[in-house]
């Protein structure tokens, strides 16, 4: 099973100013002005003439660059939201990517620029907002951006760079679709009436699909059909009037 935790920035550097532009829409001069101003992830590479991005500065720049263009914030608040990403490094972010790509499920950033900042998916902050956890006497303003297109857009532009996932995350999203398209050919087979997909730990482990047959079909043609299966042969007034198939397929 797919583990954030255990993933190493092993993209790291990959992207260029151009990329980097490509993806957030400030231009080679604001982002000379961020980074001298302190608001961009601290480059690695000081030595060489032209700075290189890792995948975790590229979500920075863009969710930074998405709050500036959407709400106007200022670069010292900025700061605070970067400060913030960069310390639940690369493994956050691959976890974000894993819910966008792999589950689905929305994720947005809630932060008040000061001394609060979630990035959670939607379910987990309206959680939040039901247990009262922003509840105060004081007069509070946050921000709340749906972050999941930006994280889409890192997905595509490691596509554009033929650059696969870190291995792991790769690996999970790939195994999960499989499994996906395999149960979903099952479900959009209109002579299958039934499909049982059978689970543990996250993996699946069989699926049994039923459906009936026709009754013309030769009962000895239909055993050597599959090795795990059980035939349900209805009988009426000593005629047969219904097979039914239950195939297991073996994971």
């Amino acid at each position: 099973m797919y583990d954030p935790d255990v993933i190493s920035e092993d993209t790291e550097q990959i992207f260029k100013a151009s990329d980097v532009k490509a993806a957030s829409g400030l231009t080679y001069r604001q982002l000379n002005d961020w980074e001298e101003r302190g608001a961009l992830p601290e480059s690695k590479d000081r030595g060489s003439k032209w700075r290189r991005y890792s995948m975790l500065d590229l979500f920075i720049i863009v969710v930074l660059a998405e709050l500036k263009t959407q709400f106007n914030t200022p670069i010292e608040k900025l700061k605070f939201v970067k400060g913030h990403i960069e310390k639940r490094g690369i493994s956050r972010l691959n976890a974000l990517i894993f819910q966008v790509a792999g589950n689905g499920i929305s994720q947005w950033l809630l932060t008040d620029f000061e001394k609060k900042i979630v990035i959670d998916s939607e379910i987990e902050i309206r959680d939040m907002f039901d247990r009262g956890d922003f509840h105060s006497t004081d007069q509070m303003s946050y921000v709340l951006l749906n972050i999941t297109p930006l994280i889409q857009k890192i997905g595509q532009a490691l596509v554009n760079q033929e650059i696969a996932f870190p291995n792991a995350l790769f690996n999970a999203l790939q195994a999960r679709k499989e499994m996906e398209e395999e149960i979903l050919c099952h479900v959009r087979n209109s002579q299958i009436e039934k499909v049982e997909v059978l689970m543990n730990d996250e993996t699946v482990k069989t699926i049994k699909t039923t459906r009936s047959r026709d009754v013309q079909t030769r009962l000895k043609k239909l055993l050597d059909e599959n090795d795990f299966q059980t035939v349900t042969i209805t009988k009426r007034d000593g005629e047969i009037v219904q097979i039914k198939q239950t195939v297991t397929h073996k994971k």
